[in-house]
Protein backbone atom coordinates (compact mmCIF):
# COMPACT_ATOMS: atom_id res chain seq x y z
CA UNK A 1 0.00 0.00 0.00
CA UNK A 2 1.34 3.44 -0.67
CA UNK A 3 1.10 6.91 1.25
CA UNK A 4 1.58 10.11 0.57
CA UNK A 5 4.10 11.83 3.32
CA UNK A 6 4.89 15.72 2.90
CA UNK A 7 8.31 16.60 3.36
CA UNK A 8 9.31 20.16 4.57
CA UNK A 9 12.98 20.01 5.82
CA UNK A 10 15.85 17.64 5.37
CA UNK A 11 13.62 14.92 4.17
CA UNK A 12 13.01 17.23 1.00
CA UNK A 13 15.16 16.66 -2.45
CA UNK A 14 18.69 18.07 -1.52
CA UNK A 15 18.01 17.73 2.11
CA UNK A 16 20.68 16.13 4.51
CA UNK A 17 18.08 13.05 4.73
CA UNK A 18 17.25 12.79 1.34
CA UNK A 19 18.32 9.41 0.57
CA UNK A 20 15.83 7.67 2.34
CA UNK A 21 13.32 8.81 -0.31
CA UNK A 22 15.46 7.81 -2.89
CA UNK A 23 13.30 4.89 -3.77
CA UNK A 24 9.60 6.90 -3.17
CA UNK A 25 7.89 9.08 -5.59
CA UNK A 26 8.19 12.46 -5.97
CA UNK A 27 4.54 13.85 -6.95
CA UNK A 28 5.17 17.45 -7.00
CA UNK A 29 6.27 20.73 -4.30
CA UNK A 30 2.90 21.56 -1.94
CA UNK A 31 1.84 23.99 0.70
CA UNK A 32 0.37 22.63 3.81
CA UNK A 33 -2.08 25.39 5.71
CA UNK A 34 -2.34 26.44 9.19
CA UNK A 35 0.84 25.76 10.15
CA UNK A 36 4.40 26.81 10.58
CA UNK A 37 8.20 25.71 10.47
CA UNK A 38 10.04 26.78 13.65
CA UNK A 39 13.90 26.06 14.12
CA UNK A 40 16.11 25.80 17.30
CA UNK A 41 19.31 28.49 16.94
CA UNK A 42 22.48 26.14 15.37
CA UNK A 43 19.84 23.40 14.83
CA UNK A 44 20.19 21.78 11.01
CA UNK A 45 16.61 20.70 10.54
CA UNK A 46 12.59 21.99 10.88
CA UNK A 47 9.66 21.01 12.82
CA UNK A 48 6.25 21.70 11.48
CA UNK A 49 3.82 22.98 14.16
CA UNK A 50 0.33 23.90 14.18
CA UNK A 51 -0.41 27.39 13.87
CA UNK A 52 -3.60 29.28 13.80
CA UNK A 53 -2.64 32.15 11.94
CA UNK A 54 -2.32 31.61 8.17
CA UNK A 55 0.75 30.38 7.68
CA UNK A 56 1.87 27.85 5.20
CA UNK A 57 4.91 25.63 5.19
CA UNK A 58 6.27 24.80 1.72
CA UNK A 59 7.29 21.18 0.92
CA UNK A 60 7.70 18.04 -1.42
CA UNK A 61 4.95 15.57 -1.86
CA UNK A 62 6.24 11.77 -2.02
CA UNK A 63 4.33 8.34 -2.52
CA UNK A 64 5.91 5.94 0.24
CA UNK A 65 5.74 2.98 0.85
CA UNK A 66 5.26 0.94 4.55
CA UNK A 67 8.90 0.04 4.45
CA UNK A 68 10.18 3.37 4.20
CA UNK A 69 7.57 4.96 5.93
CA UNK A 70 8.15 2.59 9.13
CA UNK A 71 11.80 3.43 8.43
CA UNK A 72 11.40 7.15 8.63
CA UNK A 73 9.49 7.11 11.73
CA UNK A 74 12.79 6.12 13.75
CA UNK A 75 14.47 8.46 11.85
CA UNK A 76 12.37 11.09 12.85
CA UNK A 77 12.00 10.66 16.43
CA UNK A 78 8.23 8.89 15.95
CA UNK A 79 6.29 9.55 18.44
CA UNK A 80 8.77 11.59 21.22
CA UNK A 81 10.06 14.32 19.03
CA UNK A 82 7.81 13.84 15.99
CA UNK A 83 4.16 12.66 15.39
CA UNK A 84 2.94 11.46 12.18
CA UNK A 85 -0.26 12.93 11.45
CA UNK A 86 -2.71 13.89 8.80
CA UNK A 87 -2.48 17.69 7.49
CA UNK A 88 -5.00 19.29 5.14
CA UNK A 89 -3.37 20.81 1.67
CA UNK A 90 -5.04 23.16 -0.84
CA UNK A 91 -5.29 20.79 -3.88
CA UNK A 92 -8.13 19.27 -6.05
CA UNK A 93 -7.05 15.95 -6.72
CA UNK A 94 -5.67 15.74 -2.70
CA UNK A 95 -7.62 16.51 0.17
CA UNK A 96 -4.67 14.98 3.41
CA UNK A 97 -1.17 13.76 3.54
CA UNK A 98 0.82 12.62 6.54
CA UNK A 99 3.45 14.46 7.50
CA UNK A 100 5.90 14.52 10.84
CA UNK A 101 4.44 17.23 13.16
CA UNK A 102 6.93 18.83 15.77
CA UNK A 103 5.54 17.63 19.40
CA UNK A 104 8.94 18.15 21.45
CA UNK A 105 8.06 21.46 24.00
CA UNK A 106 11.50 22.98 22.51
CA UNK A 107 9.57 23.52 19.50
CA UNK A 108 7.03 26.11 21.52
CA UNK A 109 9.26 27.80 23.63
CA UNK A 110 10.71 31.33 23.16
CA UNK A 111 13.85 29.70 21.99
CA UNK A 112 12.32 28.62 18.76
CA UNK A 113 12.95 30.51 15.77
CA UNK A 114 9.93 31.25 12.94
CA UNK A 115 11.16 29.73 9.61
CA UNK A 116 9.91 33.19 7.06
CA UNK A 117 7.52 31.92 4.46
CA UNK A 118 7.77 28.49 6.00
CA UNK A 119 10.40 27.87 3.33
CA UNK A 120 13.28 25.71 4.38
CA UNK A 121 15.47 25.33 1.82
CA UNK A 122 15.57 29.82 1.59
CA UNK A 123 16.59 29.50 4.52
CA UNK A 124 19.55 27.32 4.39
CA UNK A 125 21.06 29.52 1.58
CA UNK A 126 20.22 32.87 3.58
CA UNK A 127 21.78 31.12 7.11
CA UNK A 128 24.51 28.92 5.68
Amino acid sequence: MSLKLFTYGSLMSGGRLDRYLKNSKFIKNMDVYFHKLVTMNGSWYPAMIRSYASSIVKGELYEVNEDTLEALKIIEGHPNLFELKTVGVQDKDIRGVLAFVGVHDQFYSDKAITVPKGDWKLWLKKNK
